[in-house]
């Protein structure tokens, strides 16, 4: 058996060609299309994340306007409470009742407050993962494919 070098030569040139020709053309197209998506995803997770440090900004938001309005109901009924001790039975059941009426008011102002601010993060929170799944979604659907894929996103986010 005898060693052709030749042919040995040949076949090692013809390995790296290929090799070189795959490397260039296959391989690194590949992983950067990879890389892409993965940034791509991570963008949207960090996107989701920052939404729900959002609504939960606003939920502590809401609790402490709830707080703030309840301490405040509660300073209104104690004032209340010490002038209608100074006058008499009929003042003590009409300060009660503008007391009562006035904590109402406060705390029903508090709550629209609360919801509409809730329905604003809702709302930019939803408008987002479209986006985002829009975004993401772009590269590998039809236009028509990504229309109806928010379509069904946006109706079951209501």
């Amino acid at each position: 058996m005898e060693i052709n070098f030749s042919q040995v030569l040949f076949q090692v040139v013809n390995f790296g060609v290929i090799f070189w020709v795959l490397t260039k053309y296959l391989y690194k197209p590949v992983l950067k299309l990879l890389a892409d998506r993965q940034e791509k995803i991570n963008a949207g997770l960090a996107a989701a994340e920052k939404n729900l440090k959002t609504e939960q900004a606003s939920e502590d938001e809401k609790k402490a306007i709830l707080a703030k309005t309840r301490k405040e109901a509660a300073a209104i009924i104690k004032d209340a409470t010490v002038e209608s001790k100074k006058q008499a039975d009929a003042m003590i059941k009409e300060a009660k009742e503008k007391a009562a009426l006035e904590a109402n008011r406060i705390l029903t102002k508090a709550e629209n407050a609360a919801a509409q601010k809730q329905k604003e993060a809702s709302l930019a929170l939803k408008d987002l993962v479209i986006a985002t799944t829009s975004k993401v979604l772009s590269e590998t659907l039809s236009a028509k494919d990504l229309s109806g894929i928010n379509k069904a996103i946006a109706k079951k986010l209501k």
